[in-house]
């Protein structure tokens, strides 16, 4: 289902976000999917509750490895304002069989002056 909204807000992406979480769950999705092909291809971030660099593997591993400190770091560039930054798209691209995850963050500083995109990777194990 979706929002038929054109600008919905972010409680209604919430709930929606959700209710799809729950249903996937019900259906047996979940942590397994990972290695079971059902999330293999190119999957764009359309909902985070931060900032959407933290979407990448990069970021996940600086969090576990510094939790004390990473909200506080991440607060500096979290604090800066569009169009100083700006952020997006995140895509990112699940193969199984090869267990990989890569992850790419458009990155645009200045108004689109200096752009780059952030490319990060990680294996796919299973804890």
């Amino acid at each position: 289902q979706s929002c038929k909204e054109s600008d919905p807000s972010l409680d209604t992406i919430r709930s929606k976000v959700q209710s799809l979480e729950e249903s996937a769950e019900m259906v047996g999705i979940g942590q397994a999917s990972a290695s079971s092909g059902l999330l293999d291809g190119e999957w764009e971030l359309i909902y985070a509750p931060e900032d959407i660099t933290r979407s990448s593997p990069f970021f996940w591993a600086f969090r576990r490895a510094f939790p004390e400190q990473s909200d506080q770091i991440f607060s500096i560039t979290d604090a800066i304002p569009a169009p100083i930054k700006e952020v997006g798209p995140a895509i990112q691209t699940i193969d199984s069989t090869a267990k990989t995850l890569v992850s790419r963050v458009k990155v645009a500083t200045l108004n689109g002056i200096a752009t780059s995109q952030m490319t990060t990777r990680c294996s796919i194990v299973r804890e």
